[in-house]
């Protein structure tokens, strides 16, 4: 293999475009691990091929899932993650139905938001709901609640049922997760707490 050691490659005068690689050619490689490759400022990439490795631009990576039809039983006074196992859009894999976790694959920030619909049964007294973003599978923690976790609480008594919302914009790295957990807590022995029926979604799109 040959190497040609130069300070700078130009252009001819009278010639405005430089070409790198012709017929012969299947594989360009600029650096070497380690190196930085610098695009100045002002200068404009303009790609009219397939670009790969690239995260693109925010927006391009989005989902929306939801619960079926069918209600997921709750256990009292447990942190329990609501299956969302239909998925509505997926711009590349980033949502797994059947974890029911949102993994990014690009570094980046992105707005998250879920709707959660419970119903519970024979409340003697009072009932109370929270929703939880989860980051990384950390659960209910006083770091998690500072750094990557969002959650409303909704109080009723008897049977009922309610429907709420909640959003957070999560910094995350590309092997990083997020899913929904539901918190339910109430009174009476004869209760039981169930969510989904179609009303409940989790959903995401990156912004920066």
């Amino acid at each position: 293999m040959s190497k040609v050691q130069v300070d700078t490659i130009d252009t001819r005068s009278g010639t405005s475009t430089m070409q790198i690689g012709s017929t012969n050619t299947s594989t360009i490689n600029i650096g070497v691990s380690g190196d930085t490759v610098n695009i100045p400022s002002g200068v404009t990439i303009a790609n009219a091929g397939t670009a790969t490795g690239f995260g693109g631009p925010a927006g391009n990576i989005y989902f929306l899932a939801r619960r079926g039809n069918s209600g997921q039983t709750i256990s009292n006074d447990t942190f329990t993650t609501v299956q969302m196992d239909t998925e509505m859009e997926d711009s590349g894999s980033v949502f797994n139905p059947s974890t029911y976790k949102f993994t990014p694959g690009v570094v980046g920030k992105y707005f998250v938001f879920a709707q959660v619909a419970f119903s519970v049964t024979n409340a003697t007294d009072w009932t109370q709901g929270t929703i939880l973003l989860d980051k990384n599978d950390a659960g209910y923690t006083d770091t998690n609640l500072k750094n990557s976790m969002a959650f409303i609480t909704r109080r009723s008594s008897g049977s009922g049922t309610s429907s709420f919302y909640v959003s957070q914009i999560f910094t995350m790295d590309a092997d990083d997760t997020i899913r929904v957990q539901f918190h339910g807590n109430w009174s009476g022995a004869s209760s039981s707490q169930t969510v989904g029926y179609g009303k409940s979604y989790f959903g995401g799109f990156q912004i920066a």
